[in-house]
């Protein structure tokens, strides 16, 4: 299992240095598919360490438990519903047969985005807000490329399809995240 960890991981990390073609060596299987989710228990407490570093931005007037409930349960609903907007979109552009090595390569990638996101939100933490906005705005720049990536190798479909793929996956973790936000605030007096 471990090894599979760290082949799954060190692939991923030839996507990030923009060589997209890696994520076809991901085993494209129904089981393969499952595992992947291990990603998920493993960025778990990066999460954790998330509400830790968040909480502190928001003030006294958050209750504290309803943030971690909030944030699993987004990070969770992320997780699982998009597999669920995108088969059908994948049924329609004729890639069945690569949805599962596209899941793969996205749950690992979001493992990395984790990785890569939780010192930005730190260094927020810590005052360092100017150029911490500007490292998170190329963080996004490149999750988009990144994401761009798997979409067009994993499934090989046409970069204008991985497009509309790409914009979708963000749309929805935009709305989550608004519908998210406006949840833990709808109670809190500032």
């Amino acid at each position: 299992m471990m090894a599979e960890v760290f082949r799954a991981f060190f692939r991923i990390l030839g996507v990030v240095r923009f060589e997209g073609q890696v994520v076809k060596g991901f085993e494209n299987s129904v089981p393969a598919f499952g595992r992947s989710y291990i990603a998920f228990f493993l960025a778990m407490p990066m999460y954790m360490y998330s509400v830790y570093v968040v909480a502190p931005l928001l003030g006294q007037h958050f209750n504290l438990s309803a943030l971690i409930v909030a944030l699993l349960l987004h990070h969770a609903i992320e997780w699982l519903l998009w597999p669920n907007i995108l088969l059908p979109m994948v049924k329609m552009l004729g890639a069945r047969q690569y949805f599962c090595r596209y899941m793969i390569a996205y749950n690992w990638l979001n493992l990395v985005l984790v990785l890569v996101t939780i010192p930005l939100q730190a260094s927020s933490q810590n005052g360092m807000t100017g150029g911490v906005a500007l490292m998170g705005m190329v963080v996004l720049v490149l999750s988009l490329v990144w994401n761009w990536q798997i979409a067009r190798h994993a499934l090989e479909i046409s970069k204008q399809y991985a497009v509309g793929i790409t914009i979708t996956n963000f749309m929805m973790k935009l709305v989550l995240g608004m519908m998210m936000t406006m949840h833990l605030f709808s109670g809190v007096q500032m």
